[in-house]
């Protein structure tokens, strides 16, 4: 368990546990991105860009601050989900996006307790 995570459970019975993106996390970022299917990355960036992942990775693990942050889910220590906001270009407006690996599609979050954001 990392410092500061907290746990979802699925409708499947599965536990995930969320914990906030940091640069240690790259790699599995990046790996899970080029995981994705031509039609979920399509779907989630609008694009099948070579450079799509580690971009992406680049952004999710930054420093979190006040205009932006990302949260990973993990089950069983492998990343399936990266959740975060950008701080819009209105003040009190921001940008959500979810990513969810193509293998844990269809599980259904039931329940989660998140107090980060």
């Amino acid at each position: 368990m990392s410092a500061g995570s907290v746990y979802a459970l699925l409708a499947d019975g599965a536990t995930v546990e969320i914990w906030q993106a940091a640069g240690s996390d790259f790699e599995s970022v990046v790996q899970m991105h080029r995981a994705m299917s031509p039609d979920n990355s399509c779907f989630r960036f609008f694009s099948m860009s070579a450079s799509l992942a580690e971009r992406e990775a680049r952004r999710v693990c930054r420093e979190p601050a006040a205009d932006h942050v990302a949260l990973l889910a993990w089950l069983a220590g492998d990343l399936v989900g990266v959740a975060g906001y950008e701080a819009g270009g209105k003040p009190g407006t921001a940008e959500i996006a979810f990513a969810v690996a193509d293998h844990a599609h269809h599980r259904g979050w039931r329940h989660c307790c998140l107090s980060i954001w």
